[in-house]
């Protein structure tokens, strides 16, 4: 079930220092999500996020990732809307719509000019029980303001012992993601913001295993990759 984009949303989601003290506290209760999302065979390609902002959208403002694949990088930046963008959501929030069920409300896109992304998007949001489950989860734990879902990224290549890591790019509104060492974890800088399951290693994600093994581990309990943001972004 999806929502239409409502800027809204975005605007009011927190700043990263503040979404990084939520998410501190949230950790012991990740695993809990992760069970829904492997009860429902999601696994594969759809993990949890951070919900956070680095800086502020204008109304009529949509945050969208562009990857430069000669480069094996994408830049995330705000860009006005237009209706014949070719855009598909890849994060989202749950929100309670006017029946009081569950939906995704897009929070961040990605160009999508072939469509792929389009319908992955669609064979999430379509999942009606999932959403269900999943949002009811969230809620029950006091996850639905701290956690969104996410599609894992399928555009940069990112080899073994690589994690994504995006920080700003420049003193403007950009973000730029690029493989990076698994050891960049080791940085007190960098911070974890997604996480990604598989159905026999779930149990393993507590409290403190992203911020203690991940770097080693990440590609048999988090399927792909742990993605990471420097902690200076504001």
């Amino acid at each position: 079930m999806l929502n239409v984009y409502d800027s809204s949303q975005f605007r009011a989601l927190p700043v990263f220092s503040e979404a990084r003290k939520r998410i501190d506290a949230a950790k012991p209760k990740l695993n809990i999500i992760g069970d829904e999302i492997c009860k429902h065979a999601l696994h594969d390609g759809v993990g949890v996020n951070m919900l956070h902002r680095h800086f502020q959208l204008e109304p009529d403002e949509v945050l969208v990732k562009r990857t430069v694949c000669k480069e094996n990088v994408s830049y995330i930046e705000p860009k006005m809307i237009a209706s014949n963008q070719p855009l598909a959501p890849y994060l989202w929030r749950c929100i309670r719509n006017a029946n009081k069920e569950w939906c995704l409300s897009p929070l961040e896109f990605v160009e999508d000019v072939g469509g792929a992304q389009r319908t992955r998007a669609r064979a999430l949001t379509a999942n009606w029980e999932a959403i269900q489950d999943i949002g009811n989860a969230l809620h029950a734990n006091g996850l639905e303001d701290v956690i969104g879902l996410v599609l894992a990224d399928s555009d940069l290549l990112i080899a073994n012992g690589e994690i994504q890591l995006e920080d700003s790019d420049g003193p403007g509104r950009r973000l730029r993601v690029s493989a990076s060492p698994a050891s960049a974890l080791n940085d007190s800088d960098v911070s974890e913001v997604s996480w990604f399951f598989t159905p026999e290693e779930k149990e393993d994600l507590t409290e403190n295993f992203c911020a203690s093994h991940c770097g080693d581990h990440c590609r048999k309990h988090c399927v792909r990759h742990c993605t990471a943001h420097c902690k200076s972004h504001k």
